[in-house]
């Protein structure tokens, strides 16, 4: 057993955070906790790797996860602020751990501890019966993992809520999505047929629910009426707070962050140069930016749908959650649900387990390619090729002239079959 007779005023800290957080919990609902529980009672029963790793962006839920782990299964649950504003080492951790005989350790937002890759790695090479669970709300630092590091980490990524999680948390209803092949080689015809066939399980409320989803795909924003006010908080903390953390910039480059994520909410696509001139932000100052917005899980750029074509001109931007860009703009609302509908279907895709897909640059017939796979988004009904997938708000699924118009709220609720 360890030796904490040092530690007295070190234990009564991280034991107190612990109470204090565990205090009426509401456990996690997130489909990916199912995942890492079951990986948990894995190595508690036949050991394995002992690191967990989970990121996304702020809001998503890792926090409840850990939490609920934490409560479940006797674990630890501390914090990388509280450990470094209280002087705890994750050496001293571990021996609190230890000493009370619990097997499993949670580190929230780990990324606030000085060197923690190293001390991490020592901690973990040298305690293989304990278990270690730890979360960044920033890929940030998370993506340039060491070498000696990576190898010894399970890594989930958690995305903002899906349809599906959205109805189980809002409106307690536990949805069984329609597993379909819709990516692969099958006729528009077929998929139609499928879909017609196992939507009759889902309420009509189906449509309704999904238009307050639009708005609502963080879990902790369930229950509240200001919406866009805290979004607009989640984003100004991963400017102000994760990049700041991890890149040393300046006050004005804050700024210059706030000012072209806000000139992304409102355009479909645009170039480097294009922001550079419009903002009179220096261009390898946009370039860099635009990559720490990525790294930061705030927004992505789709890849043209031909692989060795270099876009040296627009570039697709989506931003993680349409939720996200509506908070940017709330004044401008009308003009951007179009680009939102974009993010939607990127987000669904997401959920889905798609994180591999391309935009038609060309727009000829066509705005996305997953796979094999044409889509287009919006209400268009004129002048579209055979074989396409529309994407929009319509009331009912619909099959015209070999074109399938699916509404979104189906959509989202499709799962696609997986290789056999």
């Amino acid at each position: 057993m360890a030796n904490i007779d040092n530690l007295e005023s070190k234990v009564k800290d991280v034991l107190e955070y612990h109470e204090n957080n565990l205090k009426d919990l509401i456990l996690s609902e997130r489909d990916l906790y199912n995942d890492i529980e079951e990986k948990t009672v894995r190595f508690f029963n036949k050991g394995g790797l002992n690191l967990i790793l989970l990121t996304g962006l702020r809001g998503t839920g890792k926090t409840t996860i850990l939490k609920t782990l934490a409560k479940k299964y006797n674990g630890l649950y501390s914090d990388g602020n509280l450990l470094k504003t209280k002087d705890i080492s994750l050496e001293n951790l571990t021996k609190i751990v230890k000493y009370y005989n619990k097997k499993l350790v949670l580190i929230d937002e780990i990324l606030y501890l000085k060197n923690w890759q190293d001390l991490l790695k020592l901690e973990v090479d040298s305690h293989n019966k304990i278990l270690f669970v730890i979360s960044g709300s920033s890929a940030l630092q998370l993506n340039t993992l060491s070498q000696d590091l990576s190898r010894r980490i399970d890594h989930y990524e958690l995305k903002p809520l899906s349809f599906k999680e959205f109805l189980k948390i809002k409106y307690k209803k536990d949805i069984i999505p329609m597993v379909i092949d819709i990516y692969r080689q099958k006729s528009v015809n077929d998929i139609f047929l499928d879909i017609v066939n196992l939507k009759t399980q889902y309420p009509d409320e189906i449509y309704s629910w999904f238009e307050e989803y639009v708005k609502i795909q963080f879990p902790f924003l369930s229950e509240e009426k200001n919406i866009n006010k805290k979004i607009y908080d989640l984003i100004e903390k991963v400017i102000y707070k994760d990049i700041s953390m991890i890149d040393k910039l300046l006050a004005e480059q804050l700024f210059n962050i706030e000012s072209i994520i806000r000139f992304l909410s409102t355009n479909e696509k645009t170039s480097y140069n294009n922001i550079s001139k419009i903002l009179g932000i220096p261009l390898d100052t946009v370039i860099k930016i635009i990559g720490l917005l990525e790294k930061s899980d705030l927004i992505y750029i789709v890849p043209d749908i031909i692989p060795t074509r270099e876009l040296s001109g627009k570039k697709k931007i989506l931003f993680t959650a349409p939720s996200l860009r509506f908070a940017l703009n709330e004044v401008n609302l009308d003009a951007i649900k179009g680009f939102a509908k974009e993010d939607m279907f990127g987000l669904i895709l997401k959920n889905q387990g798609i994180n591999e897909f391309g935009y038609n640059y060309n727009q000829d017939g066509y705005d996305f390619l997953v796979n094999q796979r044409s889509f287009e988004i919006g209400n268009n009904k004129n002048k579209v090729k055979e074989n396409i997938i529309v994407i929009g708000n319509f009331i009912d699924i619909e099959l015209k002239n070999k074109v399938l118009y699916l509404p979104f709220a189906l959509f989202a609720l499709i799962m696609p079959k997986t290789e056999s």
